[in-house]
Parts: structure tokens; sequence; C-alpha cells
């Protein structure tokens, strides 16, 4: 579906979403705030449980990769794609003579964006919601890449599969991103802790400790991804 239009030959219609890659994170006004605001909370107990105080330098030097990486990744070649593509909007088929194919739903974001983001949406988003571990994640990095890379063959696509796996990474990584704010909004507002809770079905301290886990996993993301700049 990413590469159904050749990228000179992408279509122009009003309503598709002209998506922003670093405007999405690094460039959120809102996600700089957090970080900056991450040294005046480190003293509370979630951010500690989060971030290990050993840990808070070495987590602000992440945002700074991953604003380096974005850059340069939004001069990877684009295609039309979901933007919201993860396990709750994508449901396997089979039919009876074994053949399968994919029901999307939710196309309220579906624009022109780098090739790449969409998988690296599905991978990050199933680890921030705490349905895989990063041990789980690791075991599907390649795999994912692989297929995603046969899907855009067989549409026709042909280019640098380092540029792909550049952003795919890089989204990945930025995921990061997002869990920070997470934990952030759970410390300043009680009743945004409880509805995180109620909906990982977990209690908020055991949250941000499977989220420090998930922060190795992107920062190996980031380095790889570096590696391809």
């Amino acid at each position: 579906f990413n590469a159904h239009w050749p990228e000179q030959k992408l279509p122009s219609w009003d309503w598709l979403v002209q998506y922003g890659f670093r405007a999405g994170f690094t460039g959120n006004d809102h996600y700089q705030q957090v970080f900056n605001q991450l040294p005046t909370l480190q003293d509370h107990p979630l951010m500690r449980r989060y971030i290990p105080p050993t840990a808070v330098q070495t987590h602000m030097r992440l945002w700074e990769a991953c604003d380096r990486l974005l850059i340069r990744a939004e001069d990877t070649p684009k295609g039309i794609c979901h933007l919201d593509c993860h396990s709750r909007n994508l449901f396997p088929i089979r039919t009876s003579d074994g053949d399968s194919y994919t029901v999307g739903i939710d196309w309220a974001h579906v624009g022109i964006a780098n090739l790449g983001i969409d998988i690296g949406h599905l991978l990050a988003s199933t680890l921030k919601w705490l349905e895989i571990n990063p041990d789980q994640a690791r075991s599907l990095l390649d795999p994912v890449f692989d297929a995603y890379l046969a899907g855009l063959g067989d549409a026709g696509w042909t280019g640098n599969q380092d540029e792909i796996r550049l952003t795919y990474l890089t989204r990945i990584a930025c995921e990061a991103i997002r869990e920070t704010n997470l934990i952030s909004d759970a410390i300043k507002r009680e009743d945004w802790a409880r509805k995180m809770e109620s909906a990982l079905r977990l209690s908020i301290d055991e949250i941000c400790a499977r989220f420090s886990a998930n922060l190795e996993f992107h920062v190996a993301c980031i380095d790889e991804a570096s590696q391809l700049t």
C-alpha cells in the first residue's frame, strides 16, 4: 500500500495529511517542554522509577539524537501511508482456501509520509502498550522490516533499503519521547495516572518500570540508525 503510487507521481488530494515526521516529535513544543522539565521532575518517585538519576543526562541526549535522526529521515523516500498503523487498527484475515489479507480501519490520518514510518509505528505502539516486551520487539525488528521490503517490492518500488530502515528505526526510537510524555503527565495529573492503569491493566509504578525497560531497545535503535546516516 505504501508504495502503490510512485514517489514522483504521488496524488495531491486536499484531504491527504502532509505529515511532518520531525514535527510530530522533536518539533513538538509540548514534548520539548517535557524534556526541559525532566531535571525538576527527577525527585518524583515515578520519574526515578522510569529514569534512574544516573541516566538523566543519557536520556536528555536521546532527545538530541532523535532530532538529528529525524532531520535526516525526513529526506528519505515518501509514499501514501496510513499513519496510525498498529495492532488495534489492522486485522489479519484468512480465507477458507488458505489465502490471507489484512483489513485496516481508522483512516483519519492517511497522508504523504516517509516509507518505513507505518511499520515503525506498528512495532513501537505495540511496545508502548506493553503488549510485547523489549526482547520480543528485538526478535520482530528484522522480520517486520524484511516483510515490509517484500511488500514494497511487490508494488514495484526499487530504492535504497538503508533509507527505509533509517526511517523505520527512527520512528521506533522516537516512541521513547511519547513514553516520557506519558510518565510526565501521570506525575502531574493523578487522573491521568489512573487512566493509564486502567488502559494497561498495571499499576503506574509497574508501568514506569516497564517503560524503563523499553528504553534500552529504543537506544539500540538510535545506535543502529545513526550508523546509517
